[in-house]
């Protein structure tokens, strides 16, 4: 789910759909702080994921080959298996610049920070708040 709200970065281009990348709260400052991703609009978003899908999808192909074994590999399989850069794969990046126009990073005021802290302790999956 994303944020739809116009944003316009440094260099003129308006954002209109953002999405939550991580949320971090910084007890020292006591502050919440938050970095967005901001996109063109949301089908930028969605080719991200279409990528990220797409070299998911060669990863498991090259761990399901690997589980069969070279030995037991057809000579079809072993070229594929060949052919697959793990590596590479493993530390491959969307090329980011072509796809979101900017990330930004907000500080949340103490209220809301309370709120959401709130929030994450009530949570089922966080249990209590001494696990937050």
């Amino acid at each position: 789910m994303g944020i739809n709200q116009e944003l316009v970065n440094e260099q003129g281009i308006t954002s209109t759909y953002q999405r939550i990348e991580t949320v971090f709260f910084n007890y020292d400052l006591n502050q919440l702080d938050i970095r967005m991703s901001c996109y063109v609009d949301e089908s930028y978003r969605l080719e991200e994921k279409d990528q990220l899908l797409n070299i998911q999808s060669v990863i498991d192909r090259y761990y399901q080959l690997e589980a069969i074994g070279i030995e037991n590999m057809t000579d079809e399989e072993k070229i594929e298996f060949q052919q697959i850069d793990i590596k590479d794969l493993l530390a491959k990046r969307i090329d980011k610049k072509s796809i979101i126009i900017k990330n930004m990073s907000f500080t949340i005021p103490q209220e809301i920070r309370d709120w959401v802290y709130g929030l994450v302790m009530n949570h089922p999956e966080f249990g209590s708040g001494e696990m937050v």
